[in-house]
């Protein structure tokens, strides 16, 4: 297995947002804390048998953090539906305006990010030999793409040279009052289909040359996992990463047609295993859990290779192996870890002090505020 360095630092350039465009907010707002088990398609994964304790005797002891996420949850017209914020074994703070501890939220786009981790557990399994290759060389379906072209490195990077020409700011190809991550859940076509279908669309580049934020790039990775370790996506995903967590609750996966997830952005988790999943990637990048393969891997993913400007905050962002980075906060450009979704999901997670903060909302405005240097980050950081 090789994990070679090679760092493409672009700046400036101009990072999509999930969080532009109003397409973004497609589903209703019930379904950001009701939308789990509301299509027939999909996998449910059980909760470990010894989930990871989370202790709850310490929840309004940090007066900061309560007051940050009250001003989040409940200030005016607030979006928010749940917040939780732990470090180590403790909760501090934990809330929900819909649903109660058992409900499941979508993940939106903060899946990318796990599906980085399967990536990672592919690769220091040995399934995966190396992040170099082109991931046409382990699935037949994107042959003779650009997404096939591009590396697997490029793709955790979002720099396959994706189309450009109907891309939105959250990843998907728009067309018809519909997009392609749509069709792919509603069952028009399968993941497997999705490159072929895409390729041909003006305004693309060659792999590596640019970013551009691709929801394609991230389902090309999970049919890498898929075919790299020869069992359906969601089995490998459930014993490397979810195993990993070691999850509270159930969980699930919306798939398409042919019974794959569509890894760019439909899984789902209650609130708190949201926050053990963040405590998983704290564990890995400390070598606390796998092995010195896993450690240097989240150590990449979590180092920014693009680099820009946030647009909600003005602050400086990277992008590294499907995660963000808030470089322009904390102690150091490499702190805040962020897996984000475009209706306001997000799991902060602060490298040095080990805090983890999600916050679960049904709209992205809310980010104007979860964003803000003197909101959540000023915490994580103390």
């Amino acid at each position: 297995m090789k994990l070679s360095r090679q760092f493409a630092y672009v700046c400036p350039v101009t990072l999509l947002f999930a969080s532009v465009l109003a397409w973004a907010d497609h589903e209703p707002q019930s379904y950001s804390y009701s939308g789990a088990r509301s299509r027939s398609n999909a996998i449910e994964f059980k909760p470990s048998t010894d989930p990871r304790l989370l202790n709850r005797e310490r929840i309004g002891s940090d007066q900061v953090i309560k007051q940050k996420m009250d001003e989040l949850l409940e200030g005016f017209l607030s979006t928010g539906l749940a917040g939780i914020a732990v470090q180590g074994s403790d909760i501090y703070y934990e809330k929900y305006r819909n649903g109660d501890e058992k409900n499941l939220y979508p993940a939106w786009s903060m899946t990318k990010s796990l599906v980085s981790l399967a990536v990672g557990h592919a690769l220091c399994d040995g399934y995966i030999k190396s992040l170099d290759e082109p991931a046409q060389q382990y699935v037949n379906d994107v042959q003779g793409t650009i997404w096939g072209s591009a590396t697997i490195r490029q793709l955790l990077q979002m720099r396959s040279g994706a189309p450009k020409r109907s891309l939105d700011s959250g990843g998907d190809y728009l067309y018809s009052q519909t997009s392609s991550g749509l069709d792919m859940v509603r069952g028009v076509f399968a993941v497997t289909e999705v490159a072929k279908r895409f390729n041909s669309l003006p305004e693309s580049a060659p792999p590596g040359s640019r970013y551009a934020y691709s929801n394609v790039d991230t389902d090309t990775l999970g049919l890498v996992v898929a075919a790299s370790t020869k069992q359906p996506f969601g089995r490998y995903f459930e014993s490397a990463v979810l195993g990993g967590a070691k999850l509270e609750h159930p969980s699930i996966f919306h798939v398409d047609r042919s019974g794959h997830p569509v890894t760019h952005a439909y899984f789902f988790a209650s609130l708190r295993d949201f926050a053990r999943l963040g405590q998983y990637v704290l564990d890995l990048y400390a070598g606390k859990t796998g092995n010195n393969c896993l450690k240097e891997y989240v150590s990449q993913a979590l180092t920014p290779y693009t680099e820009a400007t946030n647009p909600v905050n003005k602050s400086p962002i990277g992008y590294g192996f499907q995660f963000w980075l808030d470089t322009g906060f904390g102690q150091s450009k490499q702190e805040i870890a962020r897996m984000s979704g475009h209706q306001g999901q997000d799991i902060f997670i602060n490298l040095r002090t080990g805090k983890v903060a999600v916050v679960l909302g049904w709209k992205a405005s809310l980010r104007a505020k979860s964003w803000s240097p003197s909101g959540i980050a000023e915490w994580l950081s103390r």
